[in-house]
């Protein structure tokens, strides 16, 4: 009987460390998964942020291109909004088709300029387009800024799925609506 009771107890002790040592595993390989996952939120946070920064700051191409004085000024291209559209190909699938737009938007207002382009020493870029072409110049122009508006838009409405860091929620309360507010009388 003593020999049972010792056996018993051994199976015990053994059991409980093999216990131990399996959900210290699984605790450990959870932190990690769940640690990988927050530095990736982390990461897609801060290139959506990025990728927002670039489409904003390209709107001072577009002004570039309007002032540019020569034909070599207006050959810049339109590189934060590239960025921009490389950012969405790699980490941002749903923006992909409104950065391509607003690239080739960027790339047919440029077009237009350079082809209404006149020489015309100390007239700017822009002038010389709208005086040349008006409407062509007016129907570019606002197109760009549709696709502009159209990549904003997109940024905004996807916004609360690329910048999650982290998957805890912030509860309020439950009872937080049930409380009673006295009111404050109004001062005349």
């Amino acid at each position: 009987m003593e020999t049972d009771a010792k056996l018993l107890i051994a199976l015990i002790s053994a059991g409980s460390a093999i216990a131990g040592g399996v959900i210290a595993q699984f605790v450990s390989i959870l932190r990690d998964i769940l640690d990988k996952r927050h530095k990736r939120g982390v990461l897609l946070r801060e290139k959506y942020e990025e990728l927002a920064d670039m489409a904003t700051s390209s709107q001072e191409w577009f002004g570039r291109q309007l002032n540019a004085m020569s034909l070599t000024e207006l050959k810049t291209s339109p590189i934060e909004a590239r960025k921009a559209m490389v950012l969405s190909h790699v980490y941002f699938p749903l923006l992909r088709d409104a950065c391509e737009g607003y690239v080739n938007a960027c790339a047919r207002f440029q077009k237009m300029l350079i082809d209404n382009h006149e020489f015309v020493e100390g007239v700017d870029a822009g002038t010389q387009a709208a005086h040349k072409n008006r409407v062509e110049f007016e129907r570019v122009a606002e197109h760009l800024y549709l696709c502009r508006q159209r990549l904003e838009e997109e940024i905004i409405r996807h916004a609360h799925r690329y910048t999650k860091a982290s998957r805890v929620r912030h509860l309020t309360p439950i009872f937080a609506p049930f409380r009673k507010v006295t009111p404050v009388p109004a001062r005349v």
